[in-house]
């Protein structure tokens, strides 16, 4: 019951985070597009619809790569924080081969946010 209240805290704060990093980006994108000089907009790249593609897509990707990354590397860190500090109340030997072994889990969630 906990971990779903975390899980559900956790998508509804990364996706407020997620949409105010996307609406200020796609606000910054939309003021230096507007005082392009007229020249600007004559290649083909740079068209209104292709600029209307860039608004859409890439500023959806941007919203997943960032919310989710961070998401997972938090919820990892606090998961295994949480573990070590109740594997030390019921067995402090267990606690002591966590701490140990932690260096290489946090490698391994890192290494798994860059794939």
């Amino acid at each position: 019951m906990v971990n779903g209240v975390f899980k559900g805290t956790e998508a509804v704060l990364t996706g407020v985070a997620g949409e105010a990093l996307t609406a200020n980006v796609r606000q910054e994108l939309m003021k230096g597009i507007l005082y392009k000089q007229l020249s600007w907009f004559d290649s083909e790249d740079k068209a209104p619809g292709c600029l209307t593609n860039v608004m859409a897509e890439d500023m959806s990707a941007l919203n997943g790569m960032t919310t989710e990354t961070l998401s997972t590397a938090g919820g990892a860190l606090l998961c295994l924080s949480a573990s070590i500090i109740t594997s030390f109340y019921f067995d402090p030997s267990t606690a002591i081969w966590s701490l140990i072994c932690s260096p290489i889990l946090l490698i391994g969630v890192f290494g798994m946010n860059k794939l």
